[in-house]
């Protein structure tokens, strides 16, 4: 392992996304996210994703077609990380325009986890929802053990006084970064949610083909329901029909709790449930959380500078060489690992 200071890291993200074609302004905001994740413990989205991930089209701009509540948004293969902002900033001002604002966003490569764009919504006061298909295949459904599906993650941000509060989950048993976590420590997977080609279960990241869902045929209901807000019912490809990233959807809500009908009262409401579930009694020794009391949202990077920070020497090594535009390394051409 690499102990270099937040401050080294974010130096290296942002020297990344500038090779890239990002803005350094840009450039500075992604790199934060996925400092975050890791100062976070969340290292499936952090530096680690940012090291092997498509950066799409560097001269891509993106398509926006609004009809009233509607935004339509075609990402010209661009970056998820340069177009979601965008997206995220036209909701805010057409849900304070309509009470409540979606959008369906095609033709985009990966951006990382999903609260930094609900978060972004949620600063203004608004609740946000989103929601991406995220395959090729790699879920298999309920029963099946061969996959259907993306791990689709779905994340809810809702504006708290103490700054959003937000849950942000694949709807998978595991997360499929943990696949290239893994390889990037030299350590084995967990026991149990990977599945080789022929079914049975794996813990080495070069073997694994699918992932189980979560929740048992529940958790997959919910898999299957992102797989069609953000595939069919956008005009999306969806299921064994994506064969990219680029043929993944996302979608996206906005709502204003203003002309919900909350007047007032929904920082408070808020705030009371979460108490009231921080004062649940605990089955155990620790206390009990709410979800999203740890989100890589709450994080103060800017107030870490300082701080070390372990990084398997691979991540370091891959970050290097993208910053020095060489983007070649074997990993970056294997699904499992991005």
């Amino acid at each position: 392992m690499a102990t270099l200071t937040v401050r080294e890291l974010t130096r290296l993200a942002v020297g990344v996304l500038v090779r890239h074609g990002f803005s350094p302004g840009e450039a500075a905001r992604s790199a934060e996210e996925f400092v975050a994740a890791e100062l976070a413990g969340v290292r499936s989205h952090g530096l680690g994703k940012l090291a092997l991930l498509n950066l799409g089209d560097p001269l891509a701009e993106p398509v926006f077609d609004e009809r009233g509540a509607v935004l339509r948004v075609d990402g010209s293969g661009g970056s998820g990380l340069r177009v979601m902002p965008r997206v995220a900033d036209r909701l805010v001002r057409m849900a304070r325009a309509n009470g409540a604002a979606v959008a369906a966003v095609r033709n985009f490569s990966r951006y990382g986890a999903l609260s930094p764009y609900t978060e972004r919504v949620a600063r203004h006061g608004l609740i946000a929802v989103l929601c991406n298909t995220a395959g090729p295949p790699v879920v298999a459904p309920f029963g099946a053990a061969s996959a259907v599906t993306g791990t689709n993650p779905i994340c809810f941000s809702f504006p708290a006084a103490d700054g959003p509060h937000t849950a942000d989950f694949a709807t998978a048993a595991a997360v499929w970064g943990e696949i290239r976590q893994a390889a990037l420590e030299g350590r084995d997977l967990p026991a149990g949610p990977f599945l080789d080609g022929t079914g049975a279960v794996t813990t080495s990241p070069e073997r694994v083909e699918s992932v189980r869902a979560f929740g048992d045929a529940r958790g997959f209901a919910l898999n299957l329901a992102v797989e069609i807000l953000a595939g069919p019912a956008i005009g999306a490809a969806a299921g064994t029909r994506i064969h990219t990233e680029f043929d993944c959807g996302a979608f996206m809500a906005v709502l204003d709790p203003e002309w919900l009908g909350a007047g007032g009262s929904f920082a408070h409401g808020l705030a009371a449930l979460l108490d009231d579930v921080r004062a649940a009694r605990p089955a155990g020794a620790a206390p009990v959380r709410a979800p999203g009391d740890r989100a890589p949202g709450r994080i103060d990077v800017a107030g870490r500078q300082d701080e070390p920070v372990e990084v398997p020497d691979a991540t370091i090594g891959l970050l290097t060489a993208r910053a020095d535009g060489v983007d070649d390394h074997r990993m970056a051409g294997d699904p499992r690992y991005t």
